[in-house]
């Protein structure tokens, strides 16, 4: 394991680790969220299942 990656899961700073990783998701929650709803606007409507026209 990596010197900095070892200092991170110390004790002291495991705490801060945990505190880190929860707001990043909590605030990547949201960009995902409107990422999903805008993607099948920006990829357009979906083939028909047979394939023909539309």
């Amino acid at each position: 394991m990596n010197h900095a990656a070892h200092s991170l899961l110390r004790p002291a700073r495991r705490h801060a680790f945990v505190q880190l990783t929860r707001l990043s998701l909590l605030q990547a929650i949201p960009a995902l969220q409107s990422g999903r709803q805008v993607a099948p606007t920006a990829l357009g409507p979906n083939p028909p299942p047979d394939g023909g026209p539309r």
